[in-house]
């Protein structure tokens, strides 16, 4: 089925991207399911959804399978998954594509379509009060006409609830557990006769999110990731 978002309906590496303007390319797609997020006292619900991009100029070591590789950096973001008028994913994508979404598009748009997709992104650093330095993508731009995009370091690794399955293996453990935790999740686990005892996440399925749910924007620090 993929993963269709609607009208209605960042973390990083532990090495921060450097703020200015990167090119980019999607390498991940990931339906992160419903939540409640509360933030400031304020509860919200909320379909999201996470767009993660390779870096493919910036490079890191990491240690894979007990060896040290060089791979692209990688930053993200995390979305309302809505494409109502206000939302930041509605923005974002009508910059990228440089057009925006005809009322057809507005019913059902394949989000899983921008995998692989080169664009240029603003990046900007905030300092936090331990020290550390946040990367945010602020916005993004198509790549400049004519130019390829960025070489993707491997295989799109996207995921959807509404198709169900295994997170795939290459999915990091902290995004795996905010799907773990959705509400959605939780009802597949029912649904089986099993139950999440790490999480004791048991409600029922939830209403859909409302209008001013969808159009306030993801206070990242209240994810749990």
């Amino acid at each position: 089925m993929g993963l269709l978002v609607t009208e209605g309906g960042g973390g990083g590496d532990f090495t921060p991207v450097p703020a200015g303007v990167h090119m980019g390319v999607c390498y991940t797609v990931l339906d992160l399911g419903t939540h409640d997020n509360t933030y400031q006292g304020d509860t919200k619900r909320r379909h999201e959804v996470y767009v993660g991009w390779q870096i493919p100029a910036l490079t890191v070591e990491i240690e894979k399978d007990g060896q040290k590789v060089v791979v692209p950096q990688t930053i993200g973001k995390f979305y309302t998954m809505s494409l109502f008028k206000q939302a930041t994913l509605r923005k974002h994508l009508d910059a990228w594509r440089g057009k925006p979404f005809t009322k057809e598009e507005l019913d059902g748009f394949e989000l899983f379509n921008i995998g692989g997709v080169g664009c240029q992104m603003v990046v900007t650093n905030e300092q936090k009060a331990d020290g550390s330095v946040k990367a945010k993508v602020e916005a993004v731009m198509p790549l400049p006409e004519g130019l390829a995009p960025p070489p993707l370091d491997g295989p799109v690794v996207t995921y959807s609830l509404q198709d169900g399955g295994d997170i795939p293996a290459d999915v990091k453990d902290g995004l795996a557990k905010i799907i773990e935790s959705s509400f959605e999740w939780q009802a597949m686990l029912r649904a089986s006769g099993t139950m999440d005892t790490e999480t004791g996440v048991t409600q029922a399925d939830p209403p859909p999110p409302t209008a001013a749910d969808m159009a306030a924007p993801i206070e990242e620090e209240s994810l749990p990731f």
